[in-house]
């Protein structure tokens, strides 16, 4: 598994390496491991933090009020997360990032990024406008994920999905979802999910081996 060097990430766009370097000191940055299936922040920590995914998966889900985890998406490398867009002090339903697979993430606290630097730096104007595309790319999946499950069939939701996945480049595309976590984010049982698959690849519409796909 490939982990990302810091100066390569779009957080860092227009920012030299020697730059990045100052930053990540000035903002207090960090690099952790996260082994698979454990928390990245703590259910309701009160400390706010932003996260950018090195290498590996971060898995974003909530709890219910009965105890159930709903799946809400996924992050990949280049991506970031935060708890501080997602929980409030009053909610008892609460938003919890996990690594799907080993992780290397590094972690930025949220106030030093918004007023904590006192040298008014530059290239930390620089990186502020990079986190706002971030933020932007982060907003445009959770709408894709909307217009996925507006769609009237099952049928419908998967071609919605696959579509929105797919690489005009190149015929063969992998998705970043198990059966499972493809089941869950557009919110249906497993099987009902592999039996839809199926009757697509029977009807021509797709090919699929395990998550490699091909639209037809």
């Amino acid at each position: 598994m490939t982990k990302l060097e810091t100066d390569t990430l779009i957080l860092f766009n227009n920012i030299s390496t020697e730059e990045t370097q100052s930053v990540l000191n000035c903002l207090g940055a960090k690099t952790s491991q996260f082994k698979k299936n454990t928390f990245i922040f703590k259910p309701y920590d009160t400390a706010q933090y932003i996260g950018v995914v090195l290498s590996g998966r971060v898995t974003m889900i909530k709890e219910d009020s009965a105890g159930n985890y709903i799946f809400l998406t996924i992050f990949r490398p280049q991506e970031l997360f935060s708890n501080a867009f997602c929980n409030s002090k009053d909610d008892e339903q609460q938003i919890i990032f996990k690594a799907s697979v080993d992780c290397d993430i590094l972690i930025i606290p949220l106030f030093k990024i918004f007023g904590g630097c006192t040298n008014i730096c530059n290239f930390h104007a620089k990186m502020i406008q990079n986190l706002f595309q971030l933020i932007s790319y982060e907003n445009f999946k959770l709408v894709t994920k909307l217009e996925t499950l507006s769609k009237r069939t099952l049928r419908e939701k998967i071609l919605s999905y696959l579509y929105a996945q797919s690489n005009q480049n190149n015929r063969y595309f992998e998705i970043p979802l198990g059966r499972q976590e493809f089941a869950e984010y557009l919110c249906v049982d497993r099987s009902s999910l592999t039996r839809e698959l199926n009757r697509l690849k029977q009807d021509g519409i797709i090919d699929f081996y395990k998550n490699t796909f091909l639209l037809k």
